[in-house]
């Protein structure tokens, strides 16, 4: 699983509205000391920010460079009573935008795909956004808040001033302020990381000071044009025209399942690659089909994967990708290395509703605009991740949802922290795994029953994970659904309506009576095991790192895991069956069904 923030989810935009001063009511804020009350007066009176402020401005700023090395203009327009606001950057691969009005919280990407974000902790940022940018502290807005006054930091021969500010319903925010000019130069969103913007060169427009530099981490943008009546933000629509299928309305095309992943065929010009199909990824190529394409490869980006470190990245424009009888034109994708010839992400079911069919290795994508009749809705997690609500163990939390991951079930450090009932109560195996953006570690065992639009997956091997940063270090976050979950359902992704369709198989039936203890991944040489619970397969000795190579005189590399777990849980007493042991010697095992071990919760 990879993710790229848009534009506007990296930057906190920095603006102020000023067009119409009428009398508002006065905000309610909450403030801790009368110290705290005094300094961001004094700011507030600096600034000519005020209760009675209302009206709207429009801001145009030009973007020079930064890291993707793109330039263009960025536009923001804010709005006092009702707090509104709206970015839109026109900068090459930077392109996309974001905002609040009206209670809704969006964000638009590069081809004017509109996502809205209903998932809290994107809808809080948005909020944060523009609280920050109406300058909602001084009591610009109606959002209620509360303010104190933190120790000052010293830097530069410069004392700051520190505020932590929490609107109401939004994420909070440390704002500094010179001491010299009482002016804010800093703004850091706290998040499970912090978004950081710095900004100064402020400059009157009407009664109020604006912000004309701004330096965020990745782009510096100064101020070029001032329009007073802009007309307010409002919710874009959604508005992709870069892809159609020919001959009809849908295409299915067939796919390969190896190691727990999709293998999907793309054609690009007169060559046919297999890309992996990941829900939480984004559309990838690798640098050496890039080069054998011809593609050029421009810009720089950062990728910041589930381990939580940021790995550079390029972009390239592929000028047709085909998947079956679909087309997608023009499409730019990222140039990364480590993932195979490359990745089908978000992009495509955001384009088309798509249908993944395990049981018959299929991928169908449909011009379909109507809304599915039985399915849950979601929410989109870092701009691009569908995430559900599920249960697990009685808990109810956010769950990705993560074709790009071979595991069953991941639940975040903190997730487990606040229920510590759901820990693992038996010694169990401790995991540290290479991801996109570093490491996890994570202790595996059989964990309490997962459910989902009220399918339940009983006592799954889970990873507990115990990573401090990245995705599993987020609070808001339970935990990943992965492909050993979603291979036991038809699964149909519907982004234009916000659904997702869960239909069981064959496989999910299976797996109710599971007792084996196994989690396999289809190996060339047959089964690999990639981990052991208690339960009769751990005590006929097989244990993780092992290769089954027959299951009762059946070769395991005509089978996939699923037909494998089936053939252990149907049979009635005893079966042979030979491996390989990670250590390279071959070896015969008598598994017996009865052995039978519950797990331990």
């Amino acid at each position: 699983m990879y993710c790229i923030p848009s534009p506007a989810a990296r930057i906190v935009r920095f603006t102020l509205v000023v067009a119409l001063l009428l009398r508002a009511p006065e905000a309610v804020v909450a403030s801790e000391g009368t110290a705290a009350q005094r300094l961001l007066g004094r700011t507030c009176l600096a600034l000519g920010a005020s209760p009675d402020l209302r009206g709207s401005i429009h801001i145009r700023r030009s973007v020079i460079g930064g890291e993707s090395r793109d330039n263009g203009t960025d536009d923001e327009w804010v709005r006092f009573r009702p707090l509104g606001f709206a970015t839109y950057t026109d900068a090459g691969t930077q392109t996309g935008g974001g905002g609040f009005a009206n209670d809704l919280a969006w964000s638009r990407d590069i081809a004017g795909i509109v996502r809205v974000e209903t998932y809290p902790a994107a809808r809080e940022q948005r909020i944060a956004d523009a609280f920050i940018a109406a300058y909602g502290y001084c009591g610009t807005t109606e959002l209620r808040f509360r303010v104190s006054l933190d120790h000052p930091v010293r830097a530069d021969g410069i004392t700051y001033d520190v505020f932590r500010v929490q609107p109401h319903g939004a994420l909070p925010f440390a704002l500094w302020i010179d001491s010299r000019s009482h002016l804010p130069v800093r703004a850091v969103e706290s998040y499970y990381y912090d978004v950081v913007e710095t900004f100064g060169a402020y400059r009157r427009v009407g009664p109020v000071l604006v912000p004309f530099e701004r330096s965020g981490s990745e782009t510096t943008i100064t101020a070029s044009y001032v329009a007073k009546n802009a007309l307010g933000p409002s919710l874009p629509r959604w508005s992709p025209n870069d892809a159609s299928i020919a001959n009809g309305h849908r295409t299915v095309v067939p796919f390969k399942f190896d190691r727990n992943t999709i293998f999907v065929p793309v054609r690009i010009g007169n060559s046919t690659y297999h890309f992996q199909f990941d829900t939480g990824g984004r559309d990838l190529i690798s640098s050496e089909v890039a080069k054998a394409l011809g593609l050029r490869i421009t810009g720089l980006a950062t990728l910041t994967g589930a381990g939580g470190k940021s790995v550079p990245s390029a972009y390239a424009i592929i000028p047709a990708l085909h998947i079956g009888d679909a087309v997608l034109r023009n499409q730019r994708v990222l140039v990364y290395d480590g993932l195979g010839d490359g990745m089908l992400g978000y992009e495509i079911p955001a384009r088309f509703e798509t249908t993944i069919d395990f049981r018959r290795r299929t991928l169908t994508l449909s011009n379909k605009e109507t809304p599915l009749r039985h399915a849950i809705s979601f929410a989109f997690y870092d701009g691009t991740i569908p995430v559900v609500r599920a249960t697990v163990g009685g808990t109810t939390g956010w769950f990705q949802v993560d074709t790009g991951s071979g595991r069953v079930l991941a639940l975040t450090l903190p997730f487990v922290a606040a229920h510590p009932e759901l820990e693992p109560r038996t010694d169990a195996a401790v995991r540290r795994s290479t991801v996109p953006g570093g490491e996890t570690l994570a202790v595996v065992a059989r964990g309490p029953s997962l459910t989902i639009s009220g399918y339940t997956i009983q006592h799954p091997v889970t990873y507990f994970t115990r990573d401090h940063q990245g995705t599993f270090a987020d609070p808001s976050l339970a935990g990943n659904i992965g492909i050993g979950a979603l291979e036991q359902f038809t699964l149909t992704l519907d982004y234009a309506h916000y659904q997702i369709g869960l239909d069981p198989n064959d496989a999910y039936y299976t797996m109710q009576g599971d007792t084996t203890g196994l989690s396999l991944i289809n190996d060339p040489n047959g089964l690999y095991v990639d981990y052991v619970a208690p339960g009769p397969a751990y005590v006929a000795g097989l244990r993780e790192g092992d290769t089954i190579t027959s299951i009762g005189g059946v070769d395991a590399s005509t089978l996939d895991a699923m037909s494998a777990l089936r053939i252990f849980n149907a049979a009635n007493h005893s079966l042979v069956i030979t491996i390989v042991e990670a250590g390279g010697l071959d070896k015969e095992l008598l598994y017996r069904s009865d052995a039978y071990i519950p797990p331990a919760r």
